[in-house]
């Protein structure tokens, strides 16, 4: 949006651009922000591209006509709409300008829009007289009479032509004394007085059930925009709305409280554990939390911190109910694998990876191995017992997967996606002559033949340009990349299967899950998917091999 200068112009000009037609593709919103003294005006008016379009500022005074020659307007600036016929306008008021009612009309090419403001003079003899008589009264029937005297609460900021003011008007006076006294200098700037007469309307509005008004009209005090509020997700506006209701505000904390509540309500709406896991850990400055003791946690089971806390979420009304109760799940978690250790060493039983301590690094699958002639070591010392035992034996014995130097096969360690990745396109033969380029897979890493392979039969996508290698592959992932191997063999598995933690699986993932479960090749603890958490070495090996008989 371009500015095109500010003009002074006869009022046969003014009467031309002023023409009032039927609005239909007027979608403006305005705002006058009294602490910097600037309209805000954005949107479309008429809508075209480029339109040039008029916006007249205008005094009202008693008995004064409407734009004759004896009234021309206080302010005239001619814009341009963008390409997408968008203004953008940003205009501080002159230091000119007189206390009062303004008009505003913005006219376009087609449709034509008015506002109006009121427009504090600060320096005004008459407003600072009006703010010591307000600093001088002693009750709430003071005030009123000072400020509803005529044109007093125009030199206040105080628009009585807006309903809501109108209707919370009488009930302000007191909070206008309360709130006096609650200052340091027990006294009112114009500035103090206008924020908070504002604040006092907005919170009436909102303890009304009307956050929905209150916060884009008023969306300074909140720290927020009306465009950020008009975004929010409907499920979590319904539960901030309901919170803010019922909240008993301090004024001079405004912005503290929305921001508060907002998170919460995220958090009360969470779809999924997985996303409530992610909300807590990236606020855990904001909410005081330390992960001293949740990072003492296997990694394979921290998602149950954040079942607990999901089960939960709905109770919570504050920063400090989602610190207590985190803290409480923390140690919950902790007891409960204190526990499980006691019962006789017992193992996992099933291909899922949630109880199995994760000490050490992931181990690399050996890019060299894809027979049985380059076998080491079959005979693993820490697999005896292990519900993956026989599949490990079997892709060790084909050369497929090894174990560690020290004679162990660390079954309970993760797998990255580059391991996977090679360990799927020797096992199931995959070829292609495609090649999708990664920017983070170079021509001279190991795991690039394996890689092509995959990404040129339509197998693994990648995500944004890169394959992320190094990183864990997901349960979820896995079931997805093994579902599409079954397609390109001709034998897609199909079937469905319901998971308690359903919410947590992607979509992208949730017809591999249901498949795989089916088809008993993945089937978490029978109760739970566990579709974020990263595969084991153990689990792969069970999946794979599950996945070759399958596909027989």
């Amino acid at each position: 949006m371009k500015k095109l200068g500010l003009l002074i112009v006869s009022i046969c000009t003014i009467l031309a651009l002023t023409v009032c037609v039927d609005a239909s593709a007027s979608d403006l919103s305005f705002v006058f922000d009294a602490t910097n003294a600037q309209i805000n005006i954005s949107g479309t008016l008429s809508g075209e591209p480029g339109e040039l379009v008029s916006v007249l500022i205008d005094r009202r005074e008693e008995g004064k006509e409407a734009y004759s020659p004896d009234n021309t307007p206080d302010a005239f600036f001619w814009y341009q709409a963008n390409a997408d016929g968008v203004i953008d306008v940003r205009e501080k008021i002159a230091a000119s300008f007189l206390g009062g009612r303004y008009d505003i009309i913005v006219t376009g090419q087609a449709d034509r829009q008015k506002f109006t403001f009121v427009y504090v003079d600060k320096e005004a003899p008459e407003t600072l007289a009006l703010i010591d008589a307000i600093n001088s009264a002693t009750t709430p029937a003071d005030v009123e009479a000072i400020v509803l005297a005529d044109g007093n609460a125009g030199m206040l900021g105080i628009d009585t032509e807006d309903a809501d003011v109108t209707k919370y008007l009488n009930s302000a006076f007191e909070d206008i004394i309360a709130l006096r006294e609650t200052l340091e200098s027990k006294e009112y700037t114009i500035d103090s007085f206008i924020d908070n007469f504002s604040v006092i309307i907005a919170v009436k509005m909102i303890n009304d059930g009307r956050a929905d008004e209150a916060i884009p009209k008023y969306s300074a005090y909140f720290g927020t925009t009306p465009d950020e509020y008009r975004a929010l997700d409907a499920n979590v506006s319904e539960v901030l709305n309901s919170m803010l209701k019922d909240t008993e505000f301090e004024y001079d904390k405004l912005e503290e409280i929305y921001t508060e509540k907002l998170f919460v309500s995220r958090v009360k709406v969470s779809e999924g554990r997985g996303y409530l896991q992610e909300l807590v850990l990236s606020n855990k400055e904001t909410l005081g939390i330390s992960l001293t003791e949740y990072n003492d946690i296997k990694e394979s089971a921290r998602y149950k911190v954040f079942e607990k806390m999901y089960d939960k979420a709905s109770s919570f009304g504050s920063y400090s109910d989602i610190k207590e109760y985190f803290n409480k799940a923390v140690k919950a978690v902790k007891k409960e694998i204190t526990d499980a250790q006691k019962e006789s060493g017992r193992k996992p039983s099933g291909g899922s990876s949630i109880s199995v301590p994760q000490l050490t690094p992931p181990a690399v699958v050996n890019p060299n191995y894809n027979d049985a002639s380059e076998i080491q070591n079959v005979e693993f010392s820490d697999i005896e017992g292990h519900f993956a035992q026989d599949y490990i034996k079997t892709l060790a014995s084909e050369g497929m997967i090894n174990g560690y130097e020290d004679g162990s096969f660390k079954p309970d360690n993760t797998i990255t996606r580059a391991e996977f990745a090679k360990l799927v396109s020797v096992i199931f033969e995959i070829t292609s002559q495609d090649v999708q380029e990664y920017e983070d897979v170079k021509s001279d890493d190991w795991f690039k033949p394996y890689v092509d392979k995959l990404s040129g039969a339509g197998i693994v996508t990648g995500y944004d340009g890169k394959f992320s290698p190094y990183d864990n592959i997901t349960r979820q992932d896995a079931a997805v990349i093994c579902l599409r191997i079954s397609e390109k063999r001709s034998a897609k598995l199909e079937g469905e299967s319901e998971f308690a933690d359903k919410a947590d699986i992607a979509s992208y993932a949730l017809e591999a899950v249901g498949a795989l479960a089916a088809n008993e090749i993945m089937n978490g603890d029978g109760t739970n998917f566990y579709p974020l958490n990263n595969l084991t070495r153990g689990e792969t090996a069970a999946i794979l091999c599950r996945l070759k008989a399958a596909l027989k």
